[in-house]
């Protein structure tokens, strides 16, 4: 269904632009469109998608209904579905493991899931595509624009003027700071400015395809023609499961994609006084290619030694080491991690921010994407509902004070928590350790804690008819199983 068939009956010929083209600003603009605004663009410093960039997440409940909400609904087909959790001890040795995901998947009809990151842009990308098509492929009037590096933005009382570094220029009505933890939309209006936050700890984290299709030279291990990989540590062969335990930080497992597109994801922190250098992948603009082949070899290499010395901290039977050993250099990140101090200020004038630029979240609560989709929906009632019939100019601070209002406590929550479960993993307190060790014990019966999670992720979602989705969501799930089968 294309976003711009919309239950609202007038046309919003206010003009919106997008600066950050990642899964908040391409779910921003099909919930705009959706909602009746035909003017709306969104702007990538990047010259096109790099499918490697942020590789795999969790694809969690609120953000499916969210989709579901807007008429996205072919994710079912690009995910692949977690029933159980699995606690490994230090040595990747499997200590407990429950069903509980899939009985949540059961109960309410939306369960978590790994996507790659590549396929839901892909999937948020196309509708809008669909917009270009209808404008006469005029490019000018394309909905997505790449190779848009944001240099300068300012605003008077009547518009938001937004100039690019290939010289481009555009002004609008509003702008919606789409553009990450280290937003040059926050910095260049100084909206509640400052530095990310590291949080003194550091990531790995690979991607390894575990499914080819089969050729003349190769014999299928599975019925509909796919060859797969053969791990020899039997927990990376698991499917349909999330394999986590405690090491230098944390280490976890998990299948992300469609099954003919299905990878294997893994990554490990741990602890350090300072953040690893940018990778190429994480600055795309960089003008200075001289030696880039050297410098690239150099810092692979010091990935790799980086990466052994933690690696060094577990035993040799340890899961992590057959995972490493098998993800491919341009398949391997390395990277800090950072959050924000929960900005008091989103917005100023016609601009406000979104997503990681007001509350970036660590990767432990797994709700970054989430909750940057869960935005989108917000941001396009808010706007929505200040422009209609009765409502003939726009009241945009208004909107934004009221999109502030209903983000600001839960994100502040999903921040705290991802800090919190931080603290648990990388403390060297013997008593911290025993408190994490309840509480995961507690996550996998799922008792009072997975309930509270539950509740989190379903019932404070923030579309409230979220049961009304189900039913066709099923349809579609049905329709994937027995396409398989024939």
């Amino acid at each position: 269904m294309s976003p711009s068939s919309s239950s609202s009956s007038s046309s919003l010929s206010l003009s919106v632009g997008i600066i950050g083209g990642g899964i908040g600003g391409l779910t921003t603009a099909n919930a705009l469109l959706r909602k009746g605004f035909t003017n709306v663009k969104v702007f990538d410093a990047a010259a096109k998608f790099l499918p490697t960039s942020g590789a795999g997440f969790g694809f969690s409940p609120n953000g499916q209904i969210c989709l579901s909400s807007l008429g996205i609904q072919g994710y079912p087909e690009v995910v692949h579905p977690f029933h159980n959790l699995v606690r490994m001890n230090r040595d990747g040795q499997v200590r407990q493991e429950s069903n509980v995901l899939k009985r949540m998947s059961d109960k309410h009809g939306f369960g978590i899931a790994g996507c790659l990151r590549a396929d839901l842009i892909d999937l948020l990308k196309e509708p809008l595509m669909d917009v270009h098509t209808n404008n006469n492929n005029n490019n000018n009037n394309s909905v997505l624009k790449y190779s848009h590096r944001l240099s300068h933005i300012e605003q008077d009382k009547e518009k938001v003027s937004v100039q690019f570094e290939n010289g481009l220029e555009e002004t609008f009505d509003l702008v919606l700071g789409a553009d990450g933890i280290n937003s040059t939309v926050a910095e260049q209006l100084n909206i509640d400015h400052s530095p990310p936050i590291y949080s003194g700890a550091n990531i790995f984290y690979g991607v390894i395809p575990t499914t080819t299709t089969a050729t003349t030279t190769t014999n299928s291990n599975h019925p509909d023609g796919l060859v797969y990989k053969d791990f020899q540590n039997p927990l990376l062969n698991r499917r349909n499961s999330v394999m986590q335990g405690p090491g230098t930080g944390e280490v976890i497992f998990f299948r992300v994609g469609p099954e003919e597109r299905e990878h294997l994801v893994w990554a490990v922190t741990y602890r350090s006084p300072a953040p690893p250098p940018k990778s190429a992948e994480w600055q795309p603009h960089q003008g200075d290619t001289t030696n880039s082949d050297q410098q690239q070899q150099q810092q692979e290499q010091m990935q790799r030694d980086a990466l052994q010395m933690v690696l060094d901290q577990y035993p040799a039977s340890h899961p992590i080491h057959e995972a490493s050993a098998m993800t491919q250099a341009d398949r391997l990140l390395h990277f800090g991690l950072f959050y924000r101090n929960h900005k008091r200020i989103w917005s100023k004038g016609r601009v406000c921010l979104m997503g990681d630029a007001c509350h970036a979240v660590l990767p432990y609560a797994g709700q970054g994407a989430n909750q940057a989709i869960e935005d989108a929906i917000v941001m396009a009632n808010c706007l929505s509902n200040q422009f209609g019939p009765t409502e003939p100019q726009l009241k945009i601070e208004h909107a934004f004070q009221e999109f502030y209002k209903q983000r600001s406590k839960r994100t502040q929550r999903v921040v705290n928590l991802a800090n919190f479960m931080d603290k648990l993993y990388h403390s060297e307190n013997r008593l911290v350790h025993i408190f994490l060790d309840f509480f995961l014990t507690q996550l996998l019966r799922g008792g009072f804690i997975f309930k509270q999670i539950e509740k989190e992720l379903i019932e404070e979602c923030p579309i409230q008819d979220w049961d009304h989705y189900r039913p066709f969501r099923k349809m579609k799930l049905k329709v994937s199983c027995e396409a398989k089968k024939q």
